[in-house]
């Protein structure tokens, strides 16, 4: 995205290896809440994506095809590996110490 709007891509890794640091020290000396985005959007090189950011660091463009392969490997090796138990799983326990 940077390097789209014409950045040089070193110094942005260089820019953002910076912010994530100083965010993490921050993080991990002065237990601050993790503030990389506002860095990021308080640093104008990052200006041409700052309206993207939010977008850009949603989790939930990370992961790719993550939850269907999750769902097709519940559905094609552990639903079945579980059926001829499923008697018992309906059975409720306790222990007591």
């Amino acid at each position: 995205m940077v390097s789209e709007a014409a950045a040089n891509r070193q110094e942005c890794h260089e820019r953002l290896r910076q912010h994530s640091h100083e965010a993490a020290a921050e993080i991990k000396l002065k237990g601050l809440k993790n503030n990389l985005l506002d860095k990021l959007l308080r640093d104008d090189y990052f200006a041409p994506i700052h309206s993207s950011l939010p977008t850009i660091l949603d989790p939930s463009y990370m992961i790719g095809r993550a939850v269907e392969q999750v769902e097709l490997f519940l559905e094609t090796e552990v639903d079945p590996a579980l059926h001829p138990y499923k008697d018992c799983l309906q059975l409720a326990s306790s222990i007591t110490i």
